[in-house]
This record gives C-alpha cells, structure tokens and sequence, in this order.
C-alpha cells in the first residue's frame, strides 16, 4: 500500500513519508519536522529522535496506560480523511470520502476488525429528519446497514468468519480506501423531499466492534469501551439541482 501511495518518494526527501515519520513521531502537529533531543538520560543530543509510542488505530490500549499518547493517536486519526457532500446528476446524495493523510488504505492491518463508518444526518427544508445511517445503538452496537469501509472475510460457504479467521477462504467485501483515493457513498432521498436540504455527516473509528469488547470483558469486566472518535465532519446545505 505504501509503495504505490504518494508518501513514498525517496527522491524528494522533504515530501517522503516512512511509517516511522508518522507512527513514530514525538509531535503529530509537527509531522515532517525534525524534533531535537535525546534518546536516554544523559545521552548525546541527536538532530531527530523517534518514539516507540506507535500512535495510530490502537488509541484505546495506549490510552490505558497513557492518556497523552491516546490523545496522539486521535490527533493523528484525525489528520487521515476529509469529506466531500453533494448532489448527483439524477438527485441521490453523495457523499465522497478522500484518504488525504495516510500512506496506507483506510483502515489497513486488521481491517476486518477495525471500525470506519459513516454517520449520516439528513433533514429537509421543515426540519423533518429524512434519511439515518451508521447511528449507535444504547448498547455500543453500530447499525449493521452503515456505510462501513473494511475488509470482510468469508469461509468457502460464502458466509463471514469474524473470528475464526482461519476459516478464511474467499473475500466477501473490501470497501477499503486507498491511499491517495477515495470512496463514493450514494443514498437515495424520498421523493417527496423538500430542498434544500441540511446534510450533517461524520466520518467515525473504533479500534475494534463492541463484540470484542464483550467477550473480553468476560473474563477482564473492568475493561472500558474503546471511545468511538469523530475523524472528521462536514454539515453542508443542498439546494435541488435545476
């Protein structure tokens, strides 16, 4: 994934991106710069020091033991996405979801396990709410029919392993994004809909479904829920296209 994206150009070092650039950095507002120090107590003082702090998808384990690092690997979530909204040709709403920050897919690793949605508001010109999707349930549960972008294995019966990975045959779904692509997501209105219309849409991640968490809790009950973090947001008003 890397390879191909646009991070990799080992011929332009200011513009050339490693994961140790991103995932390893002392400063996620300062991505791309050096940042002085020492490794150890008393060691010599190098130009750039890397971290072992990994911050990324795992925010919720890092967090337990440390809440600044889980602070970085949200601030670094939050640097991977934007979001586009409007109108197609033939009214539907669409909503374009670009992969600007990382040098990777959205998500990558486990991302039959890692959590992106879509959580979609729309309201017409009375204020009536028209169209749902990728709400949470009271149980930390996501609708299943959310616009998800992962990766879905399936066994040789067609049907998803979750778990048992090994069962793992054939690929049933990867709504993956790719470095430096993107996504269209398209939903029907009513036909009734009364323009303009508000459109709130948020871009979420959770380090892994509440099913996990359940069943780890079974034998740790004080675990925490992983803390579903906005990655970005757009609200935007549409007008019907003439």
């Amino acid at each position: 994934e890397w390879e191909k994206s646009s991070f990799n150009k080992p011929d332009n070092p200011e513009d050339h991106r490693s994961c140790i650039d991103c995932h390893m950095h002392g400063d996620i507002q300062r991505i791309g710069q050096d940042i002085p120090g020492t490794s150890t107590d008393g060691g010599r003082k190098k130009p750039n020091v890397v971290t072992h702090q990994f911050t990324g998808a795992n925010y919720h384990l890092v967090g337990l033991r440390n809440p600044k690092l889980e602070q970085m690997s949200i601030e670094l979530l939050q640097t991977a996405a934007a979001l586009k909204t409007d109108l197609t040709k033939d009214g539907k709403l669409n909503i374009q979801i670009k992969n600007i920050g990382a040098g990777h897919a959205l998500p990558t690793g486990v991302a039959d396990f890692r959590q992106i949605w879509l959580d979609l508001s729309v309201y017409s010109a009375d204020g009536r709410v028209i169209l749902e999707s990728g709400k949470v349930d009271d149980k930390g549960v996501v609708d299943p029919k959310a616009r998800f972008f992962r990766k879905v294995f399936g066994d040789k019966y067609g049907n998803p392993v979750g778990l048992i990975f090994w069962r793992y045959e054939k690929m049933l779904e990867d709504t993956k994004i790719p470095a430096d692509g993107f996504r269209d997501e398209v939903f029907d209105l009513p036909r009734d809909v009364q323009f303009p219309i508000k459109v709130n849409v948020k871009l979420m991640f959770r380090t892994y479904p509440q099913f996990v968490t359940n069943l780890v809790r079974e034998q740790y009950p004080a675990l925490t829920d992983p803390k579903i973090v906005l990655m970005t947001e757009q609200s935007v008003v549409l007008d019907k296209l003439h």
